[in-house]
Formats: C-alpha cells, structure tokens, sequence
C-alpha cells in the first residue's frame, strides 16, 4: 500500500467499502445485543456503530440521528457538513442529503472497513466522497434517461429509497462474466423510483471498474443502470431498448437526417438520451429545427469521461465516408443501402430454405420421381387423376420404381408424396431465380449498384442460372441406369450432388457476406489489436473448413455412407477402418469408397472443431467489440452443437429428421463463421 499512488489508493478504497458494505449493513440487533453490550464495555462502540436503541431508516439504511462523533483512532478529522444533492426524494419537495465525510467514515467501520489497511490521507478521504457523491448523481442522470424516454407522462420521478448490495451479483454481470469475458461489479446499488405515485420501480445499478483513475477527476467507476426485471413494465421496457441498440448500435442504421442549418442560424437541442452504442441523430417529432440525440446508458467500450460528452448536433458526422461498410457505396445513399441489405438477406434466407428443402426431398428419396424437367411447362403440377396415373406411368419405366416395388408395390398416394416433395424443391428455386433477378435488375437500372457490387451480382446471376441445369443434370445421373451399375440402390452421382450443393452454399455466403455489409460497418481499431492477424485467420480457416466439410458430407450422403459404420468414436472396434483403399486408382477412394469417406468426414469435422476451438481461444482474450464477441462465441457454440449433431445421427442410423436437423446445422454454422469474418474484416482505405 505505501508505494501505491494516490489514484490507486482511492480505487483500492473506494472497492473494499464496497465489498465491506455488501451484507447487513445495520447493527446487530435483538438476538446479538450481549455482544453488542460487550463491544460496548470494551469501549470500541461496535466499530463506530451507536450502541443505542436508536432505529434504522428503511429508505437509506441509516439511523434516525446519525453518529457525527469521531470513531476511536480516527487518524484525522473529517468534516460535518452534509451536502444537498439533486436527486429529488419521494414525499417531499426537497432532494435527498448526501452523508458528512464523518457519516461516512463511520458507516464504512460499521460495515467492517478496515482504514488501516488502505492508508488514506484526508485528501484522499475527500475524493473518495466526491466519487460517492458524483457516481450517485451519474447514476440518477441514467435514471431518468430510461424515465424521461419510456415514460415520459412522469415529469418528474423521485428516489424513494436505495440500499447496497454488493455480494448480491445480478444475473445480467454474471451473464456478462460467464459468455463475454467481462469482469464482474465491484459493487450493486437497488434503486426504488417513486414514478408520480402511480407505480414503483427497481433499478439495478453495477458499478464497473473503468481502468485507470483520471488523474484529475479521480473517478474510475463505468456504472451499468437499468430497470429490475421483476415487473412486466421493466421487462417491456428492456425489450423496447434492447431493439433500439441491435437496430442502430449492432446494425449501425442512420434514420434521416433533417436539413442542417445554415451558418449562424440557431437551433434548439432536444437532447432525448437512451441506452445505445454511441451517439446519433435521428429525425426530431417537434420541428425541423430541433434534433433528438441518442446517448449511452452503458458501454464496455467507453470511459467515464466519454459517457458524459454533450450531445451536440451531428447531421454531417452521420455521413457515411464511401467505403466505410467495407463494400464501396458511394453510388448509395442510407435508405437505398438498406433496401439493398434486406434483399440480399431475403434471397439468403431462400438460399438456406432450399438447402433444407432439397436436403429433406433426398432423404425421402424423393428427388427422382420427376422424370422430366422444363422451366416452364414442369411448373404446372397433375391436376386431374388423369394426370396423375400418366405422371406415375412415366416413373414407372426408370429404375427407382423397379427398386422401391422389389418387395411392395408402389402405390399412386405414395408416388404423390415423393412428387410434391420433388416438386416443391424445384419451384422453390425457381422462386428464388425470381426475388434475385428482378430486384436486381431494378436496382442496377437505378444505379443503385457500384463496380463492385456488379461484378459480384453479375457472379449471382451465372450461378443462379447454372443452377437449375445443374440440378437437372444430377437428377439425369440417377434416371440413366448405366449410371448405377455398382448399385443396386438408384442414386444421383456423388459428384454432381456436392456440385448442386456448393453452388447453393457459394450463393448463401454471397447474399449473407454482402447483406451483412451494408447494414455492418467494419471495427476501425480492431487492427491495432494484438494477435488481430492471427484471428482473422483462423476465422477465415474456419470458414473455409466448414466449406470444405459440408462439401465432403455431400459425398457421403451421395454414397449413403452414413450407414457404413453407426459407431463412435471407433469404427466398429478400429479407430481406423479396413478397406479404405481398395479402389484404383487410389485417388477413387476419396470420392467413390464409402468408407473413406466416412472417415475423412469425420476427421475434416474433428479438423473443423479444433480450429473454430483455437479461433475462440484466441480471440476470447483480447478487447474484442461486442458484435465481435457475439459472433466468436456463436462460432463456437454452434460447432459444438454441430458435432453433436452429426455423432448423434450417425448413432440412430441416419433418420431423416436428425439428418436434415445436420444438414441445416451446417449452413447455420457457415452463418455464424461468415458473421465472424465479416465482423473481423479491415477498414477499406
């Protein structure tokens, strides 16, 4: 302690009242009154405390008449005045009184504080009341942000009563401590809030350490203040603030702006503070003239003094520099970069709805009972019996009727079911030709489209056109029966199907990387952070191994490979399999031998967890942004959760809902992968 400096001493302090102050926090009463008679005839006066019947207040935790006398070896003396505060008390029209430096030396001994071990000065004893005294003032600004927003029929909200309560952790730090590597508070204030007499409410404030002591100010407290989910109103009201961070901090949206003003004319500031990620500007409901700002409540990210910046007007700040979102749109402006954003994550969200469609029409066996295939004329379906029995009759002369009637014959309502499973895979895609082609085309008349985003959109294009021959191309591999001379199961080539599968996989990744960027702009400091190279690659090899294993799960679904060994970890009794090369040449075996590849599917999965493992190892312990964090431990959780998918179907002997539940799986973990990188991507220069 002595060689600590003055700055430290007052956080070292300042924490173990705290801490010291977490229990009771009142002196012992009816059931400890012999020990407390005791203290008193050893004449220590219980610490500080009064050893008289004097009562506790309920609103604050202090005595009616609080003890103003020096406690016994109190190194020096300290002051008795009280100040005023400005946080107005509940039943009156006066504003609560902060306690005497004397009070307070005293309430901490109460409460266990022992001054001796932290060696205070009385100026340093000064400044660990003008903390107390600032943070209590902070936190009720805080207060009425959360008030003066949701609640504005209140004018004026008043504290009722507050108490500490330190070793009482919420749920929210804890959260915080265990899946995003934040420390846990060092101390927790509740809040009773008087809102006009027609409701109490609980606010729960943290108080989290911010790093070094500001020299000047002393204050090194960042507080985390919200309402107490124990009420529906609270829980409404963190729903409504948490929609308002995700859609202007997380997605980074601009709301339009009102016209600036002109130089030297004046404008009035309607400065509506609410808990976001930074500062912004949104569209004020009064006149043109006024300007409604968004402030934190609380950021990892921001200090003390950066909390407390003034909220100026900020029309031209919120420009958007033409290469900021990492994509250039420069052509664009806020509104059309968002229209572009929602289109490219609706034609996403169809690419993984295809993959889950026609994953579930392969495990059906459904895929080849359209035996013919037109772009137009196939949309229409069989309506009539007669049509029905032709489409059947059709079928009838290619090999999968022949197999699947081996042993009973196929029935018309059977042949139904696979058909309209067919059927809605393919016009599924043909939809998603539709919400891609026209859009696109609209916004590339509109200019809407810079050099950049055409070429990759010019790329969507050829893909979504080659596409659907491509499908057709893998189903004709299944209907030709010289194609399944080694087989007495029909079945589409493995190559074609992991070629129909990637394609469908390269489009995902397009539309969702790109509408991404467009609401997401990259982290400027992330590059000076240590380490930051070594994580964005790993990321990028994550995501590229999850590419290639998905790859590879296409082939062994294409050799029903699943099947061959329904054990693990070992296959059967080996943890090497037999006959894994038996093909010639060699190179066949990776491809065409449904053992090896079972076994490099397992282990490009195994490959795939140790390195999205190592990629959360490393970035777990650096300053990462909070999106950042987000996507590293969805990365992770969702590997996991992937890799018990995948044993757990090989368990059960591949059942259709398990496997589709994996091959799902892994689009949403490529989700996830490519969020990462997104999120980890550098600042165009």
């Amino acid at each position: 302690m002595a060689n600590m400096s003055e700055g430290d001493r007052i956080k070292h302090a300042r924490r173990a009242m705290a801490a010291a102050g977490g229990g009771q926090g009142e002196c012992p009463k009816a059931a400890e009154r012999a020990a407390k008679q005791q203290a008193a005839a050893a004449g220590d006066g219980c610490g500080g405390c009064p050893v008289g019947a004097d009562t506790i207040n309920p609103l604050n935790n202090e005595m009616e008449h609080p003890n103003q006398k020096p406690a016994p070896d109190q190194p020096f003396p300290l002051p008795l005045e009280r100040v005023k505060s400005t946080i107005p008390k509940a039943g009156t029209n006066d504003t609560w009184t902060y306690p005497s430096p004397q009070m307070f030396w005293n309430a901490m001994l109460k409460k266990g504080w022992r001054w001796q071990e932290d060696q205070l000065s009385e100026k340093d004893m000064e400044n660990i009341i003008r903390i107390h005294n600032a943070n209590n003032e902070e936190a009720w600004k805080e207060v009425l942000k959360w008030e003066n927003l949701l609640h504005p029929e209140c004018a004026e909200p008043k504290l009722k009563s507050f108490k500490g309560d330190a070793k009482n952790i919420s749920p929210r730090a804890r959260f915080r401590k265990l899946f995003l590597g934040y420390d846990l508070p060092f101390d927790r204030h509740d809040w009773i809030v008087d809102r006009c007499g027609v409701k109490e409410v609980q606010y729960v404030i943290d108080y989290y350490d911010g790093g070094a002591v500001d020299p000047r100010s002393k204050l090194f407290t960042i507080l985390d203040v919200r309402p107490a989910m124990n009420d529906v109103g609270n829980i409404w009201d963190r729903m409504v603030v948490a929609y308002w961070r995700f859609k202007f901090d997380y997605l980074g949206m601009t709301p339009k702006l009102p016209i600036p003003p002109t130089e030297g004319e004046p404008h009035v500031q309607n400065v509506i503070p609410i808990p976001s990620g930074r500062t912004q500007c949104i569209r004020p409901q009064l006149s043109p003239k006024q300007y409604t700002c968004f402030n934190f409540i609380y950021s990892e990210e921001s200090s003390f003094a950066q909390r407390n910046q003034k909220c100026e007007y900020c029309g031209a700040a919120m420009k958007i520099p033409a290469r900021q979102f990492g994509i250039d749109v420069s052509g664009m402006n806020a509104k059309e970069r968002k229209r572009v954003g929602y289109w490219l994550f609706l034609c996403a969200g169809m690419c993984y709805g295809a993959v889950a469609i026609g994953g579930l029409t392969r495990l059906t066996e459904s895929g080849l009972s359209m035996v013919n295939w037109d772009l137009f004329r196939s949309m229409r379906p069989p309506l009539s019996q007669k049509e029905w029995e032709e489409e059947f009759e059709r079928y009838k002369m290619y090999p999968e009727y022949q197999y699947k009637s081996s042993n009973e014959e196929m029935t018309l309502s059977q042949f139904k079911f696979i058909w309209n499973m067919e059927y809605g895979h393919r016009m599924w895609g043909r939809a998603i030709g539709i919400v891609f082609l026209l859009p696109c085309a609209y916004f590339w008349v509109k200019g809407y489209f810079p050099a950049t985003m055409k070429r990759r959109m010019a790329a969507c294009t050829a893909l979504i056109l080659a596409q659907g021959g491509i499908g057709w191309w893998m189903v004709k591999s299944g209907l030709d029966p010289s194609k399944n001379s080694e087989s007495s199961v029909p079945r589409v080539s493995q190559y074609r199907l992991a070629t129909h599968l990637s394609i469908a996989f390269v489009l995902y990744s397009l539309f969702l990387y790109n509408g991404i960027s467009h609401f997401v702009a990259p982290q400027g400091k992330l590059a000076s952070l240590p380490k930051f190279g070594t994580l964005r690659k790993l990321s990028h090899s994550s995501k590229a191994l999850v590419f290639i294993t998905a790859f590879m799960g296409a082939i062994v679904a294409g050799l029903d490979a699943g099947l061959v060994y329904n054990s693990w970890p070992k296959f059967a009794d080996s943890w090497i399999p037999e006959n894994m090369l038996t093909r010639s040449p060699t190179w066949r075996n990776f491809f065409e031998n449904d053992v090896t590849t079972q076994f490099i599917h397992r282990n490009l999965a195994y490959l795939t967890l140790m390195t999205i493992t190592a990629t959360w190892l490393v970035g777990v312990r650096m300053a990462l942004p909070r999106r950042a964090k987000l996507a590293l431990h969805a990365t992770m959780a969702m590997g996991y959760g992937q890799a018990a998918l995948g044993i757990y179907t090989l368990l059960y002997y591949v059942p259709v809902w398990l496997a589709s539940l994996h091959q799902c799986g892994s689009m949403t973990l490529l989700s996830f992968a490519l969020w990462l990188t997104n999120e980890l991507r550098r600042v165009p220069k």
